[in-house]
């Protein structure tokens, strides 16, 4: 699928029970390419928001540089999570997150982000690296 002049990839999933003639696709997950940054997405409207927005791009963003500045730099990528964003959506796909939210109520009401990297293995062990933002006391 393209979105603009950017190829996407779209895993979906199909149901024909309604009808024989027909075929419904629910859009399941969402991915493209920017660089060297790889994007995930759960809905074509997401991905096409990612796209668009030229001047807030993720490696502009002085959260994200200065979370990545603490992992090591030789490292097979990031997983960058901005809570106040994505707390909704991560909420709505995965119900049981809002007790894990009540459980580990002080972190997660000052949480502003968070980023892992895995550094590979080394010496038969997984290696990787987590940085956690939290707001400050008031």
């Amino acid at each position: 699928v393209q979105v603009g002049d950017q190829p996407v990839s779209v895993w979906t999933k199909l149901d024909s029970a309604k009808s024989d003639k027909k075929i419904d696709a629910e859009v399941i997950g969402v991915h493209t390419a920017i660089g060297k940054y790889e994007i995930f997405a759960t809905s074509i409207d997401a991905i096409t928001a990612v796209l668009n927005a030229k001047k807030t791009t993720l490696a502009n963003n002085r959260s994200f540089e200065q979370a990545i500045a603490a992992l090591q730099k030789e490292n097979a990528g990031y997983l960058y999570v901005d809570w106040e964003t994505a707390q909704p959506i991560l909420e709505k796909q995965f119900p049981i997150l809002k007790v894990a939210e009540l459980a580990g109520e002080p972190i997660f009401e000052h949480l502003r982000s968070l980023a892992v990297s895995n550094y590979g293995y080394r010496s038969g062990v997984q290696r990787g690296g987590v940085f956690v933002r939290l707001t400050e006391q008031s």
